[in-house]
């Protein structure tokens, strides 16, 4: 390869795509890069009217490798793009101006392109940003007809058409697309957008080049489609995944970074200083900054730092995973423990949590979680995709019928207790006196009931975190544990007690919950010795 080329030969998948063949082709950049100069014009603000001249950024991360890499054949190497950026980054016209350079400049007869979203508002977002780019060029409007009735935008010339496509009110049977770009993925929630989005999936399988453009910012809700390819758009780019065909730019801070500092909104913010003022922005980060509900949006949407809002956060995924430790059952029988149960019916997942006490050192712990879910909440329309997933991979006991089975979690705990010997086990008396009754009858084992009560939660609350904070709780990388430490949130009181609160969107922190109250049984106990004075106790 030329030194040119080589330029853009930036990591592993790169130089892999290298050896299958690949090259890059400068020319077919800069005929991106000319189409956007000489065809699209902005038509928002104060660059209304002027040419779309590409930001250093747009041009050398995003549109260069994007077009410029081609396959042996002479086609387009990438057929999916991931693209994450924070609000106020340019995405909207970024978005319209490849769905346009994919219905005029690309050389496809009789093309589909279409802006995508789960709604009809959504998806007018590009597409009318395109429709607007259009009506300000002497040179799309003199070749592209735009229906006023229906919003499509047509090529006559190879007749080809752009159209705005959302999952309420189209089809996606049947599509020939060539080009897809779609919008704010994030916003693709529940089983209905993950529907969406796998009807389009294979939408230009028979298409020679065809391009699913994905452009977005950061979401909150880890069980979504969106999150799934943010996570295959990291394991990517960092080498973890091979996948030739995907391109993935991601601008967003890092968990551990201080946000506060000016270089890191720069990190986050590729067009800071261009489409975003930087004193605007450093007055937004202080308004946001009074609140942790506006702060944890402000941190979503500026720092593309997927978030929950709704109470306090307590614990970030990079502090949870820094606990992780690769250790199975067998290596914590016959340690200390102490167990709780979170008992459910339907919805709710039924969790059982053990925590150990290292008998090396009394101030480090292992805990182990296990869940049921009856078969048919597992494999209903509305329950989220990764349930049936976890429970393929045996991490969710799946037991009959449409409420969970208590007689098989009877016999399951029965089992778990015999195994690890708990020095007590906790459980709410609303749901679970007559079965704990049992367990104890079959084990021995001395029951707790602990109330679901603000005071009861506060001590064991602020434990559990100081020590996952401390880095003493470790766990086995569980992936339903995981999730559900993202939905966790605090109730604060006055005092600054908290307790966990349940999620209103339909997440679930069973197990931490059932960890939080086998947490305050180890508390209890003669032996312990950490956190007493800094839970405020005497």
């Amino acid at each position: 390869m030329s030194a040119t080329e080589t330029k853009w030969v930036r990591n592993a998948a790169d130089e892999h795509a290298v050896k299958l063949g690949c090259w890059f082709d400068e020319r077919a950049a800069v005929r991106v890069e000319e189409f956007f100069r000489k065809f699209l014009r902005h038509s928002k603000g104060q660059v209304a009217g002027k040419p779309f001249d590409l930001l250093k950024w747009q041009r050398e991360e995003l549109i260069y490798p994007l077009f410029g890499w081609k396959r042996r054949d002479g086609s387009r190497r990438f057929r999916k793009a991931y693209v994450q950026i924070p609000k106020k980054n340019g995405k909207s016209t970024l978005a319209a101006g490849i769905g346009l350079y994919l219905l005029v400049g690309d050389g496809e007869a009789g093309a589909e392109v279409y802006s995508a979203a789960c709604t009809r508002d959504q998806a007018g977002i590009v597409h009318n940003e395109a429709i607007s780019m259009t009506n300000a060029s002497d040179g799309l409007s003199s070749i592209l007809q735009v229906n006023k009735a229906t919003k499509e935008i047509k090529f006559h010339r190879s007749n080809s058409t752009y159209k705005a496509l959302a999952s309420e009110a189209h089809s996606s049977e049947g599509l020939n697309a060539h080009g897809l770009i779609i919008d704010e993925l994030h916003a693709w929630q529940g089983q209905a957008g993950r529907n969406f989005f796998d009807a389009l999936k294979y939408a230009g399988r028979a298409r020679r080049q065809p391009l699913q453009f994905i452009i977005t910012t950061a979401g909150d809700d880890e069980l979504s489609v969106c999150y799934e390819t943010y996570q295959y758009a990291k394991d990517v780019l960092a080498g973890r995944t091979e996948d030739q065909r995907f391109f993935a730019y991601i601008a967003e801070a890092d968990q551990s970074d201080d946000w506060t500092q000016p270089e890191i909104w720069a990190k986050a913010n590729p067009s800071l200083g261009e489409t975003i003022s930087v004193d605007e922005f450093e007055a937004d980060l202080r308004e946001a900054q009074k609140t942790p509900t506006s702060l944890a949006q402000f941190l979503r949407y500026s720092f593309n730092l997927w978030a929950r809002t709704g109470g306090v956060a307590p614990i970030t995924d990079e502090a949870w995973q820094s606990c992780r430790l690769v250790f199975t059952e067998e290596d914590v029988i016959g340690w200390e423990c102490w167990a709780a149960l979170d008992l459910a019916r339907v919805n709710d997942m039924t969790a059982v949590a053990f925590v150990f006490r290292s008998p090396d050192d009394p101030e480090s712990y292992r805990v182990l979680i296990y869940y049921w879910l009856p078969s048919e909440t597992v494999e209903a329309k509305w329950a989220p995709e990764q349930y049936r997933v976890w429970a393929k991979q045996g991490l969710i006991r799946v037991t009959p019928g449409n409420v969970t089975d208590y007689t098989q979690v009877e016999n399951d705990l029965v089992e778990l207790i015999n195994k690890f010997q708990p020095m007590t086990l906790a459980f709410d008396p609303y749901l679970a006196e007559e079965l704990t009754q049992r367990l104890y009858e079959a084990t021995g084992v001395e029951r707790v009931a602990f109330a679901q009560t603000a005071p009861n939660y506060a001590a064991p609350s602020a434990e559990f975190e100081r020590r996952i904070l401390a880095k003493k709780l470790l766990h086995n990388g569980d992936p339903i544990t995981a999730w559900q430490v993202g939905n966790l949130r605090w109730k604060l009181d006055a005092n600054g007690n908290r307790r966990p609160i349940k999620p209103q969107d339909g997440k679930k922190i069973d197990g931490i919950v059932a960890a939080i109250m086998a947490t305050s049984q180890e508390m209890a106990s003669p032996a312990y010795s950490g956190g007493v004075s800094w839970l405020g106790g005497n």
